[in-house]
């Protein structure tokens, strides 16, 4: 997978970073505090206005599955993919500081396998991200390294069962978990 957004980073450069409204940002990270994860991310993102702008990007984490209250076994951790529309609104500080807050909507691409008996399993999932980042220009350009604290969640629907009743409940999920990033912005 690293390779993947290795070759993704190095072809999509030229064609990104080409104009002044262009960026993209491109970071990766840890996520599922205190127990470290990797997760990556790398969004191409035009400015509509000075303030505003818009993208694409995509997005991997890892996260916890599904479990139900009181359920006496431990999770596995699964691999969450995401493909995301981007939104972002920058503040500009003083000198060469830049304060931008960004909103995801996407789909997670990823198979959860469930708990017999007890969860089904389901694919993919409606994803949002919110986050909250700085970046420090090191050029005149604006390219230069950022920190960035974001919030991937994850919302699926399920079906499960319920011990009292014995009858199948349909519920939608929403599952969430905090991205310390490092990254930099071309």
């Amino acid at each position: 997978m690293k390779y993947l957004l290795i070759a993704t980073l190095l072809f999509c450069l030229p064609f990104i970073s080409a104009a002044q409204k262009n960026n993209l940002f491109a970071d990766i990270g840890t996520s599922s505090f205190p127990i470290s994860h990797p997760a990556f991310s790398i969004t191409g993102n035009h400015r509509l206005t000075k303030n505003f702008g818009i993208g694409l990007g995509a997005q991997a984490y890892y996260a916890a599955s599904t479990q139900p209250f009181n359920y006496p076994y431990p999770t596995k951790d699964i691999f969450k993919p995401a493909i995301y529309a981007d939104f972002r609104a920058y503040f500009h500080l003083r000198k060469k500081g830049l304060i931008f807050l960004l909103a995801d909507v996407g789909i997670a691409i990823y198979k959860d396998d469930g708990i017999p008996g007890i969860l089904s399993a389901h694919n993919n999932g409606f994803y949002v991200g919110y986050g909250l980042g700085y970046s420090y220009a090191i050029t005149p350009r604006g390219i230069g390294p950022y920190v960035c604290l974001k919030i991937a969640s994850d919302g699926y629907a399920v079906q499960q069962y319920n011990p009292y009743t014995g009858e199948p409940n349909k519920l939608f999920e929403f599952e969430g978990v905090g991205i310390f990033a490092l990254g930099f912005k071309f």
